[in-house]
Parts: C-alpha cells; sequence; structure tokens
C-alpha cells in the first residue's frame, strides 16, 4: 500500500519529467522559449485576491481510499502556471485582457477568457495522458521499472489494474484528440479574429467576491440532470468555458461555448442565468467544486471565516466531490466569499 506522501511525492515527480512544454498558438510559433505562464492573470486578479503574496489553492487528499478536500497557501507568481506558451504569445494574445478591464460582451475579451482555458486544459490532459501512458505501458510490458521510478511502494499488478489504466488511458487519449482539434480552431479564429464562433453569458454579482477560476469543463448534465456529455466516451464532447474572477467591486462569471453547441447549452440562458444570486452560487459552486481545480480564493477571507463556517465548507466541498447524484441542487455549497 502507497502512503498518500509517497503517492504525491511520486506523482510530483512524474508530473516533473512527463511535462511537455509546448506553445498553444501552434505550429507557426517558432520562438524558442516557453514560459510558466498565468491561466488567471497575475498582476491583476491573482494580485488582488492575495495575502502577503498568497493565494488559497484546492487539494486534494487521500482519506481511507477517498479523496477529500482542503485548502493550502500558494504564492500567486506560482498560482495557475503552465508551460503552455512562449513568452511573446503569452504577452501579446492576452494584453486585451491583461490591460483592460472586462467589458460585458466584449467579443474579443470573452473569446480571449475561453482560449485561455482551453490552453490550461489541454496543458493538464496532456500531462495527464503522459503520467498515465509511463504506468499502462509499463504494466503491458511487464516492465515494472518505470513504475518504481517514482512509486517504489507499488504492487497492484493484478490484469484487472492493468485494464484499469488501459482504458484509462484510451479515455484520455480520446479527449486529448478532442481538445486537439478544438486548438486548431481557436488558434484559427485567433489569427482571423473570428470571434463570433462562441456564444457567452456573464453572470454579474453587484459584489466583489474573492474567487477565480478558469477551466474548460465537459459538463455531464444539466442543473437539474439532463444528459448533455457522455463522459465514458470522451469522444465529440461539447466543453464549457468557463472563468471566474472578482473587478471593481462585482464578480464576473462568464460561460462560453462553441455556437455550433448552442442546443447544448440552452438550459444555461433558464437555469443559471435567470435564478436569483443566492441559487447562482449555489449552483456555480456545485460545479466549481466538482469539475475545476484551477481555482482560487482569498487567504483574507477565508481566514475571516469562523473555524465553524470553514469546516462546513470543507465538508460540503468533500460531499460534492463525492455525489453520485445528478443536480447541482443537491448540495448547499457557497465558494463566493
Amino acid at each position: 500500500m502507497i502512503s498518500e506522501i509517497e503517492f504525491n511525492k511520486g506523482v510530483n515527480k512524474l508530473r516533473r519529467e512527463e511535462t511537455e512544454k509546448y506553445c498553444f498558438y501552434g505550429v507557426d510559433c517558432t520562438e524558442p522559449r516557453i514560459s510558466s505562464a498565468h491561466s488567471i492573470q497575475n498582476n491583476t486578479i491573482l494580485k488582488h485576491i492575495s495575502l502577503d503574496g498568497y493565494v488559497l489553492s484546492v487539494k486534494h487528499k487521500v482519506v481511507e481510499d477517498k479523496l477529500q478536500f482542503e485548502f493550502e497557501e500558494i504564492g500567486k507568481n506560482k498560482a495557475s502556471t503552465f508551460f503552455g506558451f512562449c513568452n511573446s504569445h503569452d504577452t501579446n494574445i492576452f494584453l486585451p485582457i491583461e490591460q483592460k478591464d472586462y467589458k460585458v460582451g466584449d467579443k474579443e475579451q470573452e473569446f480571449l477568457f475561453a482560449y485561455r482555458a482551453l490552453a490550461v486544459g489541454h496543458f493538464g490532459k496532456k500531462v495527464h495522458l503522459n503520467m498515465i501512458g509511463l504506468i499502462s505501458k509499463s504494466l503491458n510490458d511487464k516492465n515494472y521499472e518505470p513504475i518504481f521510478n517514482y512509486f517504489p511502494q507499488f504492487s497492484n499488478f493484478s490484469d484487472e489494474y492493468q485494464d484499469k489504466m488501459n482504458m484509462a488511458y484510451q479515455l484520455n487519449l480520446n479527449a486529448c484528440n478532442n481538445l486537439e482539434g478544438l486548438r486548431t480552431a481557436f488558434n484559427i479564429n485567433l489569427q482571423k479574429k473570428k470571434y463570433h464562433h462562441l456564444i457567452t453569458k456573464t453572470i454579474v454579482f453587484d459584489s466583489e467576491f474573492h474567487i477565480a477560476a478558469s477551466s474548460y469543463i465537459y459538463m455531464p448534465h444539466d442543473v437539474y440532470g439532463n444528459i448533455v456529455n457522455n463522459l465514458s466516451s470522451a469522444k465529440n464532447n461539447k466543453p464549457l468555458f468557463l472563468t471566474v474572477f472578482p473587478q471593481s467591486g462585482k464578480t464576473y462569471i462568464i460561460m462560453s461555448y462553441l455556437r455550433k453547441d448552442a442546443g447544448y447549452f440552452q438550459f444555461i440562458e433558464k437555469q443559471i442565468v435567470e435564478q436569483t444570486e443566492d441559487v447562482q452560487k449555489k449552483i456555480l459552486s456545485n460545479v466549481i467544486a466538482k469539475y475545476v481545480s484551477n481555482f482560487y480564493l482569498s487567504p483574507s477571507r477565508w481566514y475571516a471565516l469562523n473555524a465553524e463556517k470553514q469546516n462546513r465548507v470543507i465538508q460540503q466541498l468533500n460531499k460534492v466531490l463525492g455525489y453520485k447524484g445528478s443536480s447541482f441542487l443537491d448540495n448547499d455549497i457557497d465558494l463566493f466569499i
């Protein structure tokens, strides 16, 4: 049995060594240096919600074979970073959202928020694919040295586990192929400034909540459990691009999807946008807790909560993580602090 500490060490080592650095902009990029890019603006959003240069990041730990949430402080200069752009494209592509406040309805800005969410998701999925691929190949070849290099205490060589890893690899490969198609399409639209291929719905809270997030999501169902994506295949699924941040006394939730997928996301208007703020926060908190790992909270806001409220949030996060139902209203959670 691998201890949690040894497992985390192995995963971190495997992630470092199996991480491919590349520019998401594509084959037209000739810049040699790949930067540690932020998927959430560092000098505006992360700085704004930070305390002494730190933000709170979600961390998953294993307790009695179950994943559980906890928060840990991480430097804002490290938070949300990934090796997915060269210095030039990371700087120049995102100037319209780095140098100007977001304005609801600005199609270029909304495209760039979705583009960045796709980029960090593409990077994370490729890292995950490489990690699973190494383990799967080692098991198939019955050459366990690559596994022992990362997990010296590994002992599960059963056919059942091998089949499980092979299936996981195929699912991640399908997802990566899907994302690669999106990468090509987004880069073409970026180069031609064709931003109309996205539809964006924005919710604005008239209070500034110190939460920031950037992610693409394959939502399996709508708010009430009606099927949106078949996650068992990872082929041809319909992505939702989600960005959350505070700005000038308000909080913005930007939800974008491909125009060609509009029929799958009709529910967003009625089931989320038209709801009361309390219901919106409950739904969005459930979605973020369940499907988004790239989100951050303000330490000052979190530490201002008493122990009872902090424990309640953690309990609800863990409940959401293990929730097997098909509604985003069953768990009473609020991450907008």
